[in-house]
């Protein structure tokens, strides 16, 4: 999408949300403007503008994208729901576990301790 010609040849912005793109790897935009996502995650999920513009003129477009299916927990619980009939309950934190080697001392998803990690299980207190 955004693939872009003209003379002189145009300047090309992405948004995402009215937002500029993240700064990391997972976003190139081509020689013809046209954004390239990679390692897609739900968190990029949003309203993409693409902007093109050069001294003759300027034209837009948008398109939504919604990523189903890969979780990366910064967003909340994905797809994961919480059954009311059991003992344990699904949370979502940032760093180790409470116990020792029971999870990931980081996020995996996104390679950073201050991520969140999956969902871990927590026994009731009665």
């Amino acid at each position: 999408m955004c693939g872009t010609t003209g003379y002189p040849t145009p300047d090309v912005v992405w948004t995402m949300d009215g937002n500029t793109l993240p700064d990391d790897n997972n976003f190139k935009i081509d020689s013809n403007g046209t954004l390239i996502i990679t390692d897609v995650v739900s968190g990029y999920s949003g309203t993409y503008m693409c902007s093109a513009e050069n001294g003759l003129g300027s034209d837009t477009a948008s398109v939504n994208l919604t990523v189903l299916g890969k979780c990366d927990f910064e967003s909340g619980m994905c797809f994961f729901t919480q059954n009311t009939d059991d003992d344990f309950d699904w949370t979502r934190q940032t760093g180790g576990t409470a116990s020792i080697s029971t999870g990931p001392t980081f996020d995996h998803t996104i390679g950073k301790n201050s991520g969140n990690q999956c969902p871990q299980t927590h026994p009731y207190v009665y």
